[in-house]
């Protein structure tokens, strides 16, 4: 328990650490009032647009819950809708404490209140990520396309930054590939001592269910649903960051090729192992701003307003709703 609970801490002081120092470069740049400054904008913002986008999110998790239910059909897995949404809520309202847990928390809720084994349907969540790994890739493409000038320009500026990061990724991609080597390796050298141990058995039979989840994709006979409702969540992520334009003076000029660029660099900044990306997510998002000329309070009163209205505010709101609502909505058990 109290190791759990220090990971977590850990997480938290990272994203703050993370946010903090973001706070504190922009200020030392702004030589000003930066929070008087952020208040005066936030103040001044439309929310109306943030409630936009707060609905095209949820709107995006209904098309992942749909999307969700082709990959849970092949292994026999037909959820209600409330079910899966409820799921994937809890999932998000679980990695603002712990990155990456919320799969196994998404896998359990389901597992629980479906008729469906963990390990299946981790299978098909890891397919689910997969598969926006892949749609993240063409959204790279396709910023890179349409803002080519404007991001080689910025790393041009950025280059000695740039070759560390690289650098540093390349190492650690060298120790990994070494260590799973050296793991294999072993495993193979030793398979006769270790392959019919009552753990390897149990874990033998939870890697073959998570197979069958993950190739379950194979077996989807809706694929143009499929690529769809693919389509149609990550358009709602884009438009979230567009609509988050409108709620600022100093932004609501920005066209569709900057929401573009800002909504590729804070999905990346997401992706961070952080609360949320909590941080993370402020920085890049400033750094594609100013790609813009929007700098100072206007970028870190955007990163925040955006932070804010769909990583706490949203998501905390339906993670705790699904909480609560799910075993009320489930009494009567998993269905036969």
């Amino acid at each position: 328990m109290w190791s759990k609970l220090l990971k977590i801490a850990l997480f938290f002081i990272l994203g703050i650490a993370t946010l903090y120092l973001v706070f504190y470069t922009q200020q030392k740049q702004y030589q000003g009032d930066l929070l008087q400054s952020m208040w005066h904008d936030v103040s001044s913002a439309n929310l109306f647009y943030a409630g936009l986008a707060a609905a095209a999110f949820m709107l995006s998790n209904v098309l992942r819950s749909l999307r969700w239910h082709l990959l849970l059909a092949p292994i026999g897995c037909r959820p209600r809708l409330v079910n899966s949404l409820g799921a994937i809520m809890i999932a998000y309202l679980t990695n603002l404490a712990i990155p990456r847990a919320g799969e196994i928390a998404r896998a359990t809720v389901i597992s629980r209140h479906e008729d469906v084994d963990f390990d299946k349907a981790l299978g098909t969540i890891l397919m689910d990520r997969l598969i926006d790994l892949i749609c993240l890739g063409i959204i790279g493409l396709l910023t890179l396309f349409f803002a080519y000038d404007r991001i080689m320009g910025y790393f041009e500026t950025h280059l000695d930054i740039g070759n560390m990061l690289f650098s540093t990724r390349m190492t650690g991609l060298m120790l990994f590939l070494a260590a799973m080597g050296l793991f294999w390796g072993l495993l193979f050298v030793f398979r006769s001592h270790w392959k019919n141990h009552r753990v390897v058995v149990k874990l033998t039979g939870f890697f073959k269910g998570l197979w069958t989840g993950i190739t379950s994709v194979r077996q989807l006979r809706q694929k143009g649903l499929f690529l769809f409702y693919s389509t149609g969540i990550w358009f709602l992520y884009f438009l979230m960051a567009y609509l988050m334009f409108k709620t600022l003076p100093a932004t609501a000029h920005l066209g569709l090729i900057a929401g573009l660029v800002v909504f590729f660099f804070g999905s990346l900044g997401i992706v961070f192992p952080s609360p949320g990306g909590m941080g993370s997510y402020h920085f890049l998002a400033i750094q594609s701003l100013s790609l813009y000329q929007i700098s100072g309070p206007a970028a870190f009163t955007y990163a925040n307003l955006n932070f804010f209205t769909i990583q706490v505010f949203t998501i905390g709101l339906f993670g705790i709703l699904s909480m609560v609502v799910l075993p009320l909505y489930n009494k009567s058990g998993k269905p036969s």
